[in-house]
């Protein structure tokens, strides 16, 4: 089944990084977050 988008990617800056984060809800519904580096 397709992953659930809960909510979509933000770019969040933290200190001089730049962070975008994604929450996605896994089979079961938990929320996942993942976070990668833009920078």
């Amino acid at each position: 089944s397709p992953l659930k988008v809960l909510l979509e990617p933000t770019q969040q800056m933290i200190g001089d990084k730049v962070y975008e984060v994604i929450f996605i809800a896994d089979s079961d519904g938990l929320p996942l977050e993942f976070i990668r580096v833009l920078n």
